[in-house]
């Protein structure tokens, strides 16, 4: 049997906001491509199908995504990591599971990580960070991981207690039997404004990045100007986002 992927998408953006107040996080874009179809490149050659789950803004994720994949709707809160794959146990039909985060910009070869994956083994990507570690040594979370079909029978539905951390990483930390396999590149977390601008200059090779449509005739360092935003004659942006409606996100 082969594998499958789930990539999360439900969450609200909180930290993203005003970007999200109208687009859901998985929708907002790096150098003009939503984190949901980076996400979806990302994963799709090593596996045979892939689902998506989706809470805020849900229509708009159903209406990108276009039936090209399986969407699961949450409704009406977001059921948590866990409660996201046990909701898909059907559509798993036994099989093993990878899971992405859609905020996870991984740079990188994942091939080592997913190629030849089996077994009871829970195992997780990571990335040397010596300030935001979450496991040992140092480690951080880079976004993707892999779930044996064993651990998704015991999921529960959703709540706190289905969080994949609390409910499987942890303990099978704690037993010493998770498995912790170094991304050879890195990752960005684009959870918060600045993240996410440095994800998008990251991407553009350290410029700012102009989306379809946009129009600059002003000046821009260190921007995002979304598209058919326009910066005006005299404007002089730093460490900004411009939206279409005309709003500047200091960021930086």
């Amino acid at each position: 049997m082969g594998h499958k992927a789930i990539v999360l998408a439900a969450g609200s953006g909180t930290r993203l906001a005003p970007l999200t107040n109208e687009t859901p996080k998985a929708l907002c874009r790096i150098a003009d491509v939503a984190l949901l179809d980076r996400a979806v490149d990302l994963i799709r050659p090593f596996v045979d199908e892939v689902a998506i789950n989706a809470c805020h803004h849900a229509e708009q994720i159903v209406a990108h995504v276009n039936g090209r994949h399986h969407v699961s709707v949450e409704s009406p809160a977001a059921y948590g990591t866990g409660g996201a794959v046990a909701a898909l146990r059907e559509w798993l039909d036994g099989a093993d599971a990878f899971i992405l985060n859609t905020d996870s910009l991984i740079l990188g070869d994942i091939a080592p990580f997913v190629v030849g994956t089996s077994g009871p083994t829970v195992r997780l990507l990571v990335h040397y960070h010596r300030h935001r570690p979450d496991f040992r040594a140092m480690w951080r979370f880079s976004g993707l991981s892999f779930l044996p079909n064993r651990c998704i029978d015991d999921l529960p539905a959703a709540g706190l207690e289905s969080d994949l951390y609390k409910r499987v990483w942890k303990p099978h930390e704690d037993r010493g039997v998770l498995q912790l396999q170094p991304l050879h590149g890195c990752a960005i977390d684009c959870g918060t404004l600045r993240d996410y601008l440095a994800a998008n200059l990251t991407m553009n090779g350290g410029r700012s990045v102009v989306e379809a449509g946009a129009v600059v005739h002003g000046t821009i360092d260190n921007c995002i100007v979304q598209r058919d935003a326009i910066v005006e004659p005299g404007e002089h942006l730093v460490g900004a986002i411009r939206t279409a409606a005309g709003t500047t996100i200091q960021v930086l």
